[in-house]
């Protein structure tokens, strides 16, 4: 006799892979910057990007709050911002500068994709 949860569990399957791979490489459009109070709210995941870029989205939102000074339990400037630091070629303080001016995401990603080290969108993806 066949298990009747077979089809069940392999929709359910396939649906859970078809979201993971919509939201892989999923990208913030058009969204205005927000200060979040990290003593209250967790930054985007470091798998949202801009641009392309992941860790991107993290980076901005650690960044505002340390300006803000509500960055809590959190670091801005951390080893997983300098993965993205690095990547590019730039430093914190650079993309603290950007940030502060920044009004959207956009902007933010606009900047990494014309500063620092050049990637091509197959670097970027990765």
């Amino acid at each position: 006799m066949r298990n009747a949860t077979a089809p069940v569990f392999m929709a359910f399957t396939t649906i859970r892979k078809t979201i993971f791979t919509a939201n892989k490489y999923n990208t913030i459009m058009n969204t205005r910057i927000i200060d979040r109070d990290l003593t209250k709210q967790a930054p985007h995941s470091p798998r949202e990007r801009i641009s392309g870029f992941a860790i991107a989205s993290r980076a901005v939102d650690k960044c505002r709050a340390s300006l803000a000074g509500t960055l809590g339990e959190y670091h801005y400037d951390c080893p997983l911002d300098n993965m993205l630091f690095s990547f590019k070629g730039i430093n914190g303080a650079q993309f603290k500068a950007t940030v502060q001016a920044s009004k959207k995401y956009e902007d933010v990603g606009a900047w990494l994709q014309t500063n620092g080290t050049a990637r091509t969108p197959a670097e970027i993806k990765i």
